[in-house]
């Protein structure tokens, strides 16, 4: 089938699922003081409304959504900031999922390369076994060393354990350390835990772009792999999406007889130093100011605001919120894919200039947050912006604070 009929034929199937909500849009506007990619670029059909109308001319045959429009639907970030103004509650984070999945493989080549590389090599940049072992081996020897305890090692493939860790592949790739942190964290809590030599990806980019097919594929794998070793649940690595795909996605996709609970790392080390399983020294901290920004997946779509700062409230002495913090911050404008996409990259920077104006104005010389995708967004729009700011995952901050139990309780 010729792709232009092949989109005819699916944006009929696409209005006939989601009339409804688009019927029920009232045109206020109030979305676009909401959306930062209206609020950056200024354009109609870059906000929320705009997204519907743009649904809505495709449904009465004035617009093909094949070739007009196709930007404005992957420069949306997912966050579902907007959903905050909207009066009748329209979910327009799913309406774009919709609209992402009816371009089959007509994908940003970026994000279409980053599920491929999923499926093909089960994670999402291609690490091969040999290279992630290699890593969580030396990892060990570098724990070991740290802790002066040549008897450490990092369970791997360990049946019956309370918890199956899973990592974002930038990890073992670019940020070993965090697996590190981690596996210095779970040590000093006494945790049974373990991590896979396979299906170890928390990651899931086919809920960006929008093909449920693909992210069942990818959702199952792992939750296969966590019942072959008889977990009792899986702990996501501080990756907002992955964690979100796992924790609400996954019960959607598998159903939830097929899944198990899944926890944020972020939720499992606020428990610690809550009921003090833990022990950390918030002098490490001390000095300089600290703030903290709110992964949208993690934050306003997870519901994990309170951990987060309960865990920087025991380790920071100086913290500062920004303006607009939990359910009211702003995107870090990485969001929906974007970071893969690299013909959006110009329109993506200027999306975050009011997080980085925020970031700015708090005066904050660290900023942490609990998202890779995150990390790597902040990362670049301080050199875009001239800032100065240092970056810090919230992991980094528990594990330098520990206070290491003596060896009889460790």
């Amino acid at each position: 089938m010729p792709v232009q009929t092949c989109l005819e034929s699916e944006q009929k199937q696409l209005f006939e699922e989601i009339e409804e909500d688009v019927l029920g849009c009232i045109h206020c506007g109030l979305c676009q003081a909401f959306c930062q990619s209206f609020r950056a670029l200024g354009s109609e059909a870059s906000s929320p409304r705009g997204r519907v109308h743009l649904i809505r001319a495709a449904s009465e045959g004035r617009v093909d959504l094949g070739n007009q429009g196709f930007e404005h639907f992957w420069l949306c970030t997912l966050c579902n900031r907007c959903e905050l103004a909207c009066p009748i509650g329209l979910k327009m984070a799913d309406l774009v999922r919709k609209v992402r999945n009816i371009y089959g493989d007509r994908l940003p080549e970026g994000l279409r390369a980053t599920v491929a590389a999923h499926l093909d090599t089960g994670n999402n940049m291609s690490v091969t076994k040999e290279d992630y072992l290699d890593t969580l081996e030396w990892m060990e020897e570098e724990l070991q060393a740290e802790l002066d305890d040549p008897t450490f090692r990092i369970p791997l493939d360990v049946k019956g354990a309370r918890y199956l860790h899973t990592f974002n592949p930038k990890e073992p790739r670019f940020y070993p350390l965090l697996i590190q942190y981690a596996a210095n964290i779970y040590r000093a809590a006494g945790e049974s835990w373990t991590v896979s030599s396979e299906a170890w990806d928390v990651t899931n980019y086919a809920l960006y772009d929008g093909n449920d097919e693909r992210a069942t594929e990818i959702a199952r794998r792992l939750f296969d792999r966590a019942r072959e070793l008889g977990v009792e649940a899986v702990v996501a690595s501080e990756c907002g999406h992955g964690y979100y795909a796992m924790r609400w996605g996954a019960e959607k996709w598998l159903g939830k007889e097929n899944v198990l609970p899944v926890r944020s790392v972020v939720e499992v080390m606020a428990d610690y130093i809550t009921s003090g399983r833990i022990q950390v020294d918030p002098s490490v901290h001390a000095g300089a100011l600290h703030t903290y920004h709110d992964p949208c997946h993690l934050g306003r779509k997870g519901g994990i605001f309170d951990e987060p700062r309960q865990i920087i409230q025991a380790c920071v002495p100086n913290f500062v919120e920004l303006a607009d913090n939990r359910e009211s911050s702003w995107c870090c404008g990485g969001g929906g894919g974007a970071l893969a996409m690299t013909e959006l990259t110009p329109k993506r920077r200027l999306t975050a200039e009011m997080k980085a104006e925020q970031i700015r104005q708090s005066g904050a010389e660290i900023v942490i947050t609990a998202c890779h995708n995150c990390h790597d967004q902040l990362e670049d729009i301080k050199k875009v912006y001239g800032l100065t700011y240092k970056l810090k995952n919230l992991s980094e901050i528990v594990s330098k604070a520990l206070v290491q139990p003596s060896a009889e309780t460790a």
